[in-house]
């Protein structure tokens, strides 16, 4: 059976390398974007059951990713990741279909939690 395969966009290196042997150690497929361009790129050549994107990063905001995941795979799970406390960014991203949005720092029984319940959603 195949592992289920996650992308994680994020433009700070260590939490990219953090969520990559976090969700490795529990048995998933991980690539890794460093901005919203790149992970647009990856997202737009790849298939993925499940997207972790940061919202404030260079190139691309995670709002513009999301935007335009859902024009190009309006099904895909999509957890947003943010530091920034803004009720109206939070609002946009549910109206653009963002599956769960999380709060940084990063719960990990929060992630592991909302990760399962993304993918168990998945239909």
């Amino acid at each position: 059976m195949a592992l289920p395969k996650i992308l994680i966009i994020d433009d700070e290196e260590t939490v990219r390398f953090f969520l990559r042997d976090f969700f490795e150690d529990r048995d998933f497929d991980v690539e890794l974007a460093g901005d919203g361009a790149e992970g647009l790129a990856k997202f737009t050549q790849g298939s993925y059951d499940l997207v972790l994107c940061d919202f404030l990063m260079p190139k691309m905001l995670g709002i513009q990713f999301l935007a335009k995941a859902r024009e190009l795979k309006p099904a895909q799970r999509v957890i947003m990741l943010t530091g920034v406390k803004e009720a109206s960014l939070v609002e946009k991203a549910e109206k653009l279909g963002c599956h769960f949005y999380l709060q940084k720092p990063i719960r990990l029984a929060e992630l592991e939690a909302k990760t399962k319940e993304a993918l168990a959603d998945k239909s």
